[in-house]
């Protein structure tokens, strides 16, 4: 996607060539006429500068003053008249720069490269400071609210509030499944492989035979085709009464609770339908909040946060299931010398390079996670060490293969990888990750650019 910059032009034309510049650059050049057409953008992190066209006619003067004010992470560039800089626009540190209407072309757009880019991380550091305060909120305050525990409160809730023989709850992802495909199956078992188990896909106040449960499904499933589906209000229709939750904001059905055999409901129950909707949400972004926390920023690819989980749950699968798995261990070599001589901007966008060539060679079960500076570690699913040495050497090639390029820069890079496995090598995660470390070094002190399998 290209980069989105705002140009504000006091004076119709008067920006015209540095439009042309900004478009054979390939930036998308959007020209608002007020805050309201790119709110969205710049709140989604979607445009990463201001170019403002300063005339005297002051046409978007105060346009640009409402967006400075209310996203003082996005930079400003102020275009006068001449080359001179003018009382008007003074210079105001590394995010409000002035230059002139008819200055070269190359300092121009390397203004607007260094400014945007500067843009981009400040978005992101905004992103990750409302992230990490979130969670600590929720953390501090809403514990209880965590998505289980939150269903089986209202569940239980339900369950004095109507006096039902069952509630249910069901996730609308799930409701197609339970309500127009449970015939494909001809009961509802644990065992089946076709069908999640009960918590995955349902809650329920009262655990049942999953044969009456399938019963009570296909009763409702007959209401539901007539018309249920789109109902934003409760509905009752042979003894089986239907809550759906309804998210405050966009009238969206956050999931629905189908409860059997009420004979009452409690007053007030669609005020405490709404406040359970906005807990929902709650926890949904603290849900997301928490997954966005096992995500490296650079590369996308997971990190050391979520590389134990991962281990724990593989070591556990392959146990269970007597399978191996492997760890490769990488490391860039000379790496140090890269952001040395080339820049710290360069080193990055090399490791975004390298996370999308691991990404090409894996498949969609295995994980692959950036381990700190230069270092990544792949896990491979269900793979011995002779498999996961030719998974190896396929990315230590595409890395030894691929020019790589940033900010006008072609380097040639290689990798060297060490590989353990388990339970071959290791059987533990700590072991496993300290072997393939060492197998790496090994290979790296023997010639570097080189997969070396631990022994």
């Amino acid at each position: 996607m290209a980069a989105k910059i705002i140009l504000l032009d006091d004076d119709p034309g008067l920006c015209g060539r540095q439009e042309i510049f900004l478009r054979e650059a390939g930036y998308d050049v959007i020209k608002p006429r007020d805050l309201s057409e790119v709110r969205v953008l710049v709140d989604l992190g979607q445009v990463s500068l201001i170019i403002h066209g300063c005339h005297k006619t002051h046409t978007y003067k105060e346009l640009c003053t409402m967006l400075s004010n209310q996203y003082p992470h996005l930079p400003t560039l102020h275009l006068e008249t001449g080359n001179g800089i003018s009382k008007t626009h003074k210079k105001r540190g590394l995010f409000h720069n002035v230059i002139g209407y008819l200055g070269p072309k190359s300092v121009f757009l390397r203004r607007v490269k260094t400014l945007s880019a500067f843009g981009r991380l400040k978005h992101q550091e905004q992103v990750q400071k409302a992230i990490v305060s979130e969670v600590e909120l929720i953390d501090r305050s809403l514990t209880a609210l965590e998505l289980p525990q939150l269903k089986k409160t209202m569940l239980d809730l339900l369950g004095s509030w109507t006096g039902c023989l069952n509630a249910f709850y069901l996730a609308p992802n799930d409701i197609d499944y339970y309500l127009n495909e449970i015939w494909k199956v001809k009961a509802l078992t644990l065992a089946d492989p076709f069908v999640r188990s009960l918590e995955e896909r349902m809650w329920a106040l009262r655990e049942g035979p999953p044969e009456d449960i399938t019963r009570f499904l296909l009763k409702a499933n007959d209401l539901w085709k007539n018309g249920w589906r789109e109902t934003k209000k409760p509905l009752s229709a042979e003894n089986i009464f239907l809550l759906p939750v309804i998210d405050p904001d966009d009238q969206k059905s956050l999931g629905f609770f189908l409860v059997h055999g009420a004979t009452h409901v409690r007053p007030g129950l669609k005020y405490w339908m709404d406040r359970f909707a906005m807990a929902i949400k709650q926890a949904q972004k603290y849900m997301d909040a928490k997954s966005l926390c096992y995500i490296d920023d650079v590369t996308e690819l997971y990190n050391q946060r979520y590389l134990g989980l991962a281990l724990d749950a593989e070591i556990s699968r392959a146990t269970r299931h007597e399978t191996p798995f492997s760890v490769l261990f990488m490391d860039v070599d000379h790496f140090k010398r890269v952001n040395d001589d080339k820049g710290h901007l360069v080193g990055s966008e090399i490791l975004k390079n390298i996370s999308r060539i691991l990404k090409k060679n894996l498949r969609s079960f295995d994980y692959a996670f950036r381990y700190g500076g230069d270092e990544y570690l792949v896990l491979l699913v269900n793979t011995p060490s002779a498999g996961a040495k030719v998974i190896g050497e396929r990315i230590r090639r595409d890395v030894e293969n691929t020019a790589f390029q940033a900010d006008d820069v072609k380097l040639k890079i290689t990798m060297s990888i060490g590989i353990a496995s388990f339970p071959e090598h290791a059987k533990t995660k700590e072991e496993i990750i300290a072997i393939a470390d060492k197998a790496m070094y090994h290979g790296k002190n023997k010639s570097r650019n080189i997969v070396f399998v631990a022994s």
